[in-house]
């Protein structure tokens, strides 16, 4: 079997303000898994589907909207242009900003 991701073309891509770290599952047909973006939270997508999101109408709904790992946010914004890399944070000066937290930036 091949390891290899399917993209549709014909889904239109979705500008990063209207995007969902949820891809297709939080409504944006342009999301994982069709095709990958940086910023698409692959972990929570499918631990939703695997634990049975696709055979639900709606897939987030309890209890599969509960499932994850805890992160849906990441320390700086993705850089939305080649290579998609932020800058790497200092190591001696680094502290944990919990989502939510002031300079945590926004929960998605």
């Amino acid at each position: 079997m091949a390891d290899i991701l399917r993209l549709n073309t014909g889904a239109p891509a979705t500008p990063y303000a209207q995007a969902s770290r949820l891809g297709l599952i939080g409504g944006d047909p342009a999301g994982f898994p069709n095709g990958r973006r940086v910023y698409d939270d692959v972990t929570d997508i499918a631990l939703r589907v695997v634990m049975g999101g696709v055979l639900v109408s709606g897939f987030n709904k309890f209890p599969n909207n509960r499932l994850g790992d805890g992160v849906s946010v990441n320390g700086k914004d993705p850089v939305l242009s080649f290579p998609f890399m932020a800058p790497s944070p200092s190591r001696r000066d680094r502290r944990h900003i919990d989502p939510g937290e002031e300079g945590g930036g926004p929960v998605r």
